[in-house]
């Protein structure tokens, strides 16, 4: 799972975490989250992002534009659906530098 901004900047959600079934029920990623790679399926709660933070991946980025969530099954033999995603910004900045929306 790869979370990918309007101008092409990648973070990596999570890759190869998982097996058949259920996998991401009411998962999270937030950063300080507890680590993926640490937890078990169906990795219900909040997770940080396998790839590093989104403060340092997109820091300086415009929240404006189509923002996608990419996912590959690299695994053969299975498939799989993606039931539904939000995506929330905390547009908050340091004082005196603007929210770029």
């Amino acid at each position: 799972m790869t979370l990918i901004s309007p101008s092409g900047t990648t973070l990596d959600l999570s890759s190869d975490n998982g097996g058949a079934g259920d996998n991401f029920t009411n998962t999270v990623f937030i950063d300080g989250g507890a680590p993926i790679t640490g937890g078990a399926a169906p990795f219900t709660g909040m997770f940080a992002p396998e790839g590093g933070t989104f403060a340092a991946t997109f820091d300086g980025e415009s929240i404006a534009g189509d923002w996608v969530l990419s996912i590959c099954d690299d695994a053969g033999g299975d498939i799989g659906t993606l039931n539904s995603y939000c995506i929330n910004f905390d547009v908050s900045a340091a004082p005196g530098v603007p929210n770029d929306i």
